[in-house]
């Protein structure tokens, strides 16, 4: 993990691990600061949901009230 931790932090540049930067302003942040981070980072934008479940548990009638329904088959997901 710690490989790959160094090879992700490489790609985005960084040198250092920004966890220790994360550990240490965590404490000192507000519901504002988190309601800031939001609005500037996700709000209005489209997201792309994965759900894998089976038809009998989870009603497809349920998952299409959240919007388009692309159903894929097992060869499309896994190539085999």
């Amino acid at each position: 993990n710690i490989l790959f931790s160094y090879l992700n932090a490489k790609k985005m540049g960084r040198d250092y691990d920004i966890r220790k930067q994360v550990y240490e302003q965590v404490p000192g942040m507000t519901m504002n600061d988190l309601v800031r981070f939001h609005e500037e980072n996700f709000k209005n934008k489209k997201f792309n949901y994965t759900i894998i479940a089976d038809d009998e548990v989870l009603p497809i009638e349920e998952i299409e009230k959240l919007g388009p329904v692309k159903r894929l088959s097992l060869e499309e997901i896994f190539g085999y």
